[in-house]
């Protein structure tokens, strides 16, 4: 995995810090990066890596971002999966049964590959939309 070309304000920190806390294991070329935050209220915190231990027919890409006092922004959340993730790719928010939630962080989303080729979605359009 190689890093963004453009970090923008971004910058590049230790996700091993993260996991000497015990708040994230290490998945192999992980990457942190952090910013702050457009509200100027304390830092966005990205972690994005092609994660391999998905269960699926091949590594995905996971990226989670993070605020310490607020949900990141639906304009946060995009500027971190374009700038961190391929573009050519569908990713989503998922929401399994309660029973399955890991919440280690109050205010932290997870983005998930979807696709491996194609795109495996419901892809709604307007004809689509229930009347």
């Amino acid at each position: 995995m190689t890093p963004p070309r453009d970090l923008g304000a971004w910058k590049r920190g230790d996700p091993g810090s993260l996991v000497r806390l015990g708040l994230h294991e290490l998945e192999p070329g992980l990457r942190l990066y952090r910013r702050p935050a457009d509200d100027g209220y304390g830092y966005l915190t990205v972690l994005v890596a092609l994660a391999t231990r998905t269960g699926t027919d091949g590594p995905r890409w996971h990226l989670s971002i993070s605020h310490p006092t607020r949900h990141p922004t639906w304009e946060e959340i995009k500027e971190a999966r374009f700038r961190f993730m391929p573009g050519d790719i569908t990713v989503a928010m998922l929401l399994p049964p309660e029973e399955l939630w890991i919440n280690e962080h109050e205010h932290c989303f997870h983005l998930w590959q979807t696709d491996r080729g194609g795109y495996s979605v419901p892809h709604f359009t307007r004809e689509d939309a229930p009347s």
